[in-house]
């Protein structure tokens, strides 16, 4: 992240936080809060994000972390992320 602008930064902490603390994507956290007629004040957390572009990397029913990219369009923030997400876990055996 050396360069990017500060909201960049900040964006992409909370994608990530957004992921581990809801346990999927942030695109479908997103749809969650559409679906369900919530926002983000219901959760009570000031951390979370329905931006897409988070994934979170999980080893069957854990969560390792998360993979978050912010900076270009939505949509390419989450392939992205999908396609960090997938080799993560490719490359650490997890599959």
């Amino acid at each position: 992240m050396d360069g990017a602008p500060e909201r960049l930064v900040s964006i992409v902490r909370a994608k990530a936080y957004t992921a581990v603390r809801m346990r999927c994507s942030t695109r479908e956290f997103h749809e969650r809060l559409l679906a369900e007629n919530l926002s983000l004040a219901d959760f009570h957390d000031p951390g979370l994000t329905s931006l897409p572009g988070g994934i979170p990397v999980m080893d069957r029913d854990v969560c390792l972390g998360a993979v978050a990219v912010s900076g270009r369009t939505l949509s390419q923030d989450v392939d992205l992320a999908e396609y960090f997400a997938h080799v993560l876990v490719k490359l650490c055996a997890m599959d």
